[in-house]
């Protein structure tokens, strides 16, 4: 199977809830590139919109991502000191935001079945697994070992 064959079968052949768990069995059973597994798992995180429902295989994907340098020297440029991050809903979530007004509004319309605060924390780089803001969201993923 190529790199292409893979491409193809999560956009195309799996529903975008689906594509997790299909992304953590290509990692574990196909020899991808780290570029490779990057972007793939860039792409899946992006178009996820509940990662608690795969929170196990986002937790085996995550230990195979390496943030690419670019997003390292943007990470340590934003992180030069503690920032103030965000988030609504269970803090012990991978995704957080620099951006309150976002985390407010997670809070309000992704709390299903709990009344969650909005939560907030001080932040170092060496705590950032990867950022994104490719949906105005100034995401921020926290490093495994950084959740609470």
């Amino acid at each position: 199977m190529t790199i292409d064959d893979v491409w193809d079968d999560l956009i195309h052949n799996t529903r975008k809830g689906d594509r997790a768990g299909k992304l953590c069995n290509y990692i574990e059973s196909y020899p991808l590139t780290q570029d490779e597994i990057n972007d793939l798992i860039d792409h899946v995180w992006l178009m996820q919109e509940f990662p608690y429902q795969w929170h196990d295989e986002w937790i085996s994907m995550w230990n195979n991502y390496q943030t690419p340098p670019k997003k390292q020297r943007l990470i340590d440029r934003l992180f030069k000191e503690p920032r103030r991050i965000y988030r609504g809903g269970n803090p012990k979530g991978f995704s957080w935001t620099l951006n309150k007004d976002k985390a407010k509004w997670f809070a309000s319309h992704r709390s299903f079945d709990k009344d969650y605060p909005l939560n907030e924390r001080l932040t170092y780089a060496y705590e950032v697994k990867m950022i994104y803001n490719d949906r105005g969201e100034q995401e921020i993923v926290l490093k495994l070992e950084n959740l609470e």
